[in-house]
């Protein structure tokens, strides 16, 4: 609903007396205890990592000597490298969001969620609650001079004294936004669209809204200064002395300090876990990204070096590694779609094309490194047809040939290192496996398959960019594969068979011989001989304290040199098994956070009738009834509640 307000000289008016009528106030309760976590958090050396950016944990925070504050599913962590401790204390419900405080109001850190504010002196250190707004769903926190304002994504607005905890009196009235500097310079927006400045920390306000060109739009801390843009696209700065001057625009917000060779949106290391290989050196990956080729550190995502230039630009690659070299499938999408091979990366060989195809067939790749393209090695498709690697890196084309000389159709295809392969058809009736070399032919019963079976002949497991590694020889000679929930072996004579992954509902992810399982309850398990055999290990540190849903990722993302699971990386398939969960102490929310003052409603009584001047309903009807509103006078609409957007709302 909204009410009309019109600018301008009535024709007719009622006229009102008004005077406070005074509404009862909740009293405010005592703030509630927290007991203290058993031990203070341990630093150690972890399997996990968090990237500093690019990584999703929902807040990140520098804290100098290389230390990084994250917030990840609630949970605090205090990351330096391979070593992280873990705060065993979390909030009621899970913590969002975390604030520096500056020093001109304590320091320390400010955490918060949608309904509660916690304070602590360290980031990982003890919580101490601080306000809670049961329906305020805050939307944002601004440090003011001795006090920070919360406002919610509704419109609503409190300010909270520091360290106590007081409600307190909005100042200037009708605040709405606030920028402040320890300097004492600060500047006020309000609800009724005026611009304040304070030259003496909050002592004195001034209004300035005529010194900027329009009405004000948003205020911008810089650490030089405190901008003000305008809706008439015009910015102005806050000088020394409580004044505005103008400027031709408000200096970017400065990006957080990264290796300029580096070109990606996602950080080194989660880059080099995701869809690295290992390096010539231990604890260092190999990845192509944005035509260059990296050596990135695997202990704390340093970029060691660059080659430029060694990967075509618009192409996108993903690699294996074999004993002797380190090669690069790659995708050119587009007019002239195509798919080639990048060697010679490792061993100070020289980077080159070593084949090329014409089309985008999927990739095949076995555990020893073992690489089929699905169609021919020259020329336009065919179907039926194979490109196969052999261990000394010449392509050798391979089919399906009937009795009649003519090729079928492959499925799936596994190939050896020696540069032989042969073609799954595990969805056909029945189903099959046929030698691309001698043509032999192994039939099977339905039944031997049971189950989800893709048409690349594995199950929930598939490479990016269409290249498969479902299935692989093993050194006996077996096929050994991935087949809907389970690790299915084909012997080279006799019945398959199958061993059970982790469970039904559970996440995986896979990458050759090694796989990550996640069962419902966030328990972590991994094979390193394509699920023939489970272990459970350490899970992400923060399920040991984490609040909600019993597994708190969605999904698993498996490479050669780690996985990655949500915002962690898991670097390495060391077996590390898991240590008893950490005492976990729920910080319970706050007292209610009460009026400030004892609430008043206006109320208005009429003083005589109503005068004015009936005119009929047309074109020029106001909304206002009978009372006609004269040509020039112009209505605006408003929201009940805050006049100052919050969000883009009214």
């Amino acid at each position: 609903m909204f009410a009309t307000l019109a600018t301008g000289s009535l024709v007719g008016a009622s006229f009102f007396a008004c005077g406070p009528r005074e509404l009862p106030v909740t009293a405010t309760r005592p703030l509630l205890a927290v007991d203290d976590a058993s031990a203070p958090p341990v630093d150690e050396p972890s399997p996990y990592a968090l990237a500093p950016w690019g990584s999703g944990a929902t807040d990140t925070l520098s804290l100098g000597k290389s230390e990084l504050g994250l917030l990840v599913d609630g949970v605090r962590v205090v990351a330096s490298g391979s070593h992280m401790r873990v705060s065993g204390e979390v909030a009621a419900s899970a913590l969002t969001a975390v604030s520096e405080i500056p020093h001109r109001l304590g320091g320390g850190y400010l955490f918060h969620n949608e309904t509660s504010i916690y304070h602590s002196d360290r980031f990982d250190g003890k919580l101490r609650a601080l306000a809670y707004f049961p329906e305020g769903k805050i939307h944002s926190i601004q440090f003011g001079f001795d006090r920070l304002l919360v406002r919610s994504s509704d419109g609503q607005r409190w300010m909270i004294k520091l360290p106590s905890g007081e409600r307190v009196a909005l100042e200037p009235p009708g605040l709405a936004e606030i920028a402040a500097r320890d300097d004492g310079l600060g500047l006020v927006m309000t609800d009724t669209g005026r611009l304040h400045a304070t030259h003496d920390a909050g002592k004195s306000w001034r209004d300035v809204t005529s010194q900027l060109r329009g009405a004000p739009a948003s205020l911008e801390t810089r650490e030089d200064a405190i901008y003000v843009s305008s809706q008439e696209d015009t910015s102005a700065r806050l000088e020394p002395g409580g004044r505005l001057g103008r400027v031709d625009a408000i200096p970017a917000a400065p990006l957080p300090q990264r290796d300029p060779r580096w070109r990606s949106g996602e950080a080194p290391l989660r880059f080099a876990v995701r869809a690295g290989v290992p390096a010539e050196d231990e604890g260092v990956a190999l990845v192509a990204n944005a035509g260059d080729l990296f050596r990135i550190s695997l202990r704390n995502g340093e970029i060691i070096s660059v080659q430029s230039g060694k990967v075509p630009l618009d192409a996108q690659c993903e690699p294996v590694r074999t004993p002797e070299d380190a090669l690069f499938l790659c995708t050119r999408h587009g007019s002239n779609a195509e798919r080639f091979v990048i060697s010679g990366t490792l061993f100070g060989k020289t980077p080159q094309i070593e084949q090329s195809f014409s089309g985008i067939q999927p990739f095949y790749v076995g555990d020893d490194g073992a690489i089929a393209f699905g169609g021919p090695c020259s020329g336009p498709p065919r179907e039926g047809v194979a490109c196969v690697r052999s261990g000394q890196g010449s392509w050798l084309e391979r089919s399906a040939a009937s009795d009649g000389g003519t090729t079928t159709a492959l499925a799936y295809v596994v190939p050896r290192i020696d540069g032989t392969a042969v073609a799954l058809a595990l969805q056909a009736k029945p189903p099959t496996i046929t030698d691309l070399v001698t043509g032999e032919v192994r039939t099977f019963a339905e039944t031997d398959f049971p189950g989800s079976i893709s048409k690349y002949g594995g199950g929930k497991f598939g490479g990016v960019m269409a290249i498969h590694r479902e299935w692989s020889f093993a050194p006996d000679g077996s096929l050994r594969g991935w087949q809907g929930g389970r690790s299915v072996t084909i012997p080279s004579s006799g019945a398959p068979t199958s061993t059970s992954f982790v469970g039904d509902s559970a996440i995986y992810g896979q990458n050759g011989t090694r796989a990550l399982g996640m069962n419902a309850e966030g328990r972590l398990f991994q094979t390193l001989d394509r699920g023939l055999t489970w272990g459970e290990i350490a899970p992400p540190p923060s399920h040991a304290t984490g609040l909600g849903a019993k597994r708190a990722i969605g999904s698993l993302q498996c490479g050669t040199v780690g996985c990655v699971l949500g915002p962690w990386l898991r670097v390495g398939y060391r077996d590390d098994p898991p240590k008893p969960p950490l005492r976990k102490i729920e910080v319970p929310p706050p007292a209610e956070a009460a009026s400030f003052a004892k609430a008043k409603v206006v109320a208005c009584d009429s003083t005589g009738a109503l005068r004015g001047r009936v005119v009929p309903t047309g074109d020029r009807e106001t909304g206002l009834g009978a009372t006609f509103l004269p040509t020039g006078v112009d209505a605006m609409q408003f929201a009940r509640g805050s006049l100052h957007p919050v969000n883009g709302g009214d």
